[in-house]
């Protein structure tokens, strides 16, 4: 500094000073490890030091962004210069950084990369088939797309359903809505009946029914419901019910129950001065499934 007065005296003095350059923060991820895996399922920890030559470090402005999924978090550090993040990624080979700028907006950053797998992409039975490849068991390689099916009590082929290779011919007819329709059942003439056999029926697994619906073709005084329903082939290792309907109004009303095996028979006598029993209905179903019998077959004999 140089001052001069009115006389023309000059007076000097110095002083040296050093500057130093705001350098940029530095910035660590300590955790997770770079190329660690993860689910999509997974929570992720993202923790971080950053520190600064000038600015505290809770003054310095930290962002952690995702190259896939974008910004993770923005905001400050602690007084110690630790920061955190916590997200579920989507799938895929992210990378993930945590960058730090200070108050002269000097930038630093570092970055990780990390794995993130569905798990329903995973084949982890080694079938060929992940769980939305359709694999209905991920941890049973006998059970897959690509499997048959086979006379279990297991869906093999994962489409739903179970044992259907061995189905009967009027599947599907488990319940009185989705019964078969065998139409009119009566003889033509008055006072006579009809009879119809139905053959190669299979209970296919433990939990099909087979339901059969007719028209008896009811006539006041004239023509009276005598019916008789009969069936056979049932093995002894198993134990079924044959049941027999008739529908009164719109509800329908069980007639008569056999249970056993070898042969069951159900029978009902309508009333004669009642011209209202027209429609009938059976229902066949095992209360014990033999294992492996998907392709007994039975027969039903209906006399009406």
């Amino acid at each position: 500094m140089v001052a001069e007065d009115e006389d023309g005296n000059v007076a000097t003095a110095s002083a040296n000073v050093t500057v130093l350059a705001d350098g940029r923060p530095e910035v660590e991820i300590t955790s997770p490890s770079s190329g660690d895996l993860f689910w999509t399922t997974d929570t992720i920890s993202f923790q971080g030091t950053v520190i600064d030559d000038l600015t505290e470090p809770d003054r310095l402005h930290v962002q952690w962004q995702s190259d896939i999924d974008g910004v993770l978090l923005i905001g400050s550090p602690d007084s110690s210069g630790f920061t955190a993040a916590g997200r579920q990624l989507s799938e895929g080979t992210h990378t993930v950084t945590l960058t730090a700028i200070d108050e002269e907006a000097n930038e630093g950053s570092d970055s990780i990369v990390v794995v993130v797998q569905d798990p329903l992409n995973v084949d982890d039975d080694g079938d060929g088939y992940t769980e939305n490849e359709g694999d209905c068991d991920d941890g049973d390689a006998s059970r897959s797309p690509g499997e048959p099916e086979v006379c279990d009590e297991v869906d093999n082929n994962c489409d739903g359903r179970v044992n259907e290779s061995f189905e009967d011919s009027y599947e599907p007819d488990d319940s009185i809505d989705a019964a078969y329709d065998l139409g009119v059942v009566d003889g033509e003439i008055l006072w006579t009946g009809s009879s119809i056999s139905l053959s190669g029926l299979t209970l296919h697994g433990p939990d099909d029914e087979d339901w059969f619906t007719w028209d008896a073709a009811d006539e006041f005084l004239l023509d009276n419901v005598d019916i008789q329903v009969r069936a056979t082939g049932l093995p002894s290792s198993g134990n079924f019910t044959l049941q027999l309907w008739m529908r009164d109004g719109s509800t329908w009303v069980m007639k008569d129950s056999d249970s056993g095996y070898g042969a069951l028979t159900v029978t009902a006598t309508g009333d004669l001065l009642d011209d209202s029993e027209d429609f009938w209905a059976i229902a066949f179903f095992a209360n014990t499934w033999p294992s492996g019998s998907c392709a007994q077959v039975y027969e039903i004999q209906i006399e009406s």
